[in-house]
């Protein structure tokens, strides 16, 4: 070939790992994932410890995981693999977006968070951003947070409480000392 028609590709593919309980979800993320020339999988897993393992096998660059798998809890999972591989972007896949399980699992240190009614263009958008270095949340997701935000915080009630319990104090023993019953304080 002539020097002036000659392409050369020099980027290197995002090498994806996908973690789902459910086998249809995990086809149909792959499936997006590798019409793309800039995405390779190279992995897949069906519950959080395959997920852990795989990841710290295979070393992907990006990982999309549910968010409700068995194994074990979606934070610890991500902080270990933070600890071991700080570079590896994370992205949770869910049908939920709870303004809890978000807050924790972004704490947590996912870069990103995709809800499975999404269409193919937003899934690709977030993991080109994550494997970019940058953070990407569903905007429902990320609405939903900004609620969190804004919410106050602990009522003089639930501080008292906490103090207590922080005191080593019993539901039943705080319950007496703030004069209510042992099923208000839990």
């Amino acid at each position: 070939f002539p020097r002036d028609k000659m392409v050369i590709c020099d980027q290197i593919p995002t090498r994806i790992l996908i973690a789902d309980d459910h086998f249809v979800t995990r086809e149909g993320v792959r499936t997006i994932l590798e019409k793309q020339p800039d995405i390779e999988v190279i992995a897949e897993a069906s519950d959080w410890s395959a997920a852990v393992e795989t990841i710290f096998l295979h070393k992907p660059d990006v990982a999309v995981l549910d968010l409700r798998m068995p194994g074990m809890e979606p934070e610890i999972a991500i902080l270990t693999l933070h600890k071991q591989m700080p570079t590896l972007g994370i992205i949770i896949l869910s049908s939920f977006c709870g303004e809890e399980e978000v807050h924790r699992v972004i704490r947590a240190g996912a870069n990103g968070y995709v809800l499975k009614e999404t269409g193919a263009t937003e899934l690709l958008d977030c993991v080109r951003a994550v494997r970019e270095g940058r953070n990407w949340i569903d905007p429902a997701v990320a609405a939903s947070l900004a609620t969190r935000l804004r919410a106050p915080g602990l009522t003089q009630r639930e501080t008292q409480v906490l103090e207590l319990v922080a005191a080593g104090k019993s539901n039943k023993q705080i319950g007496v000392q703030l004069g209510v019953t042992e099923g208000t304080v839990k």
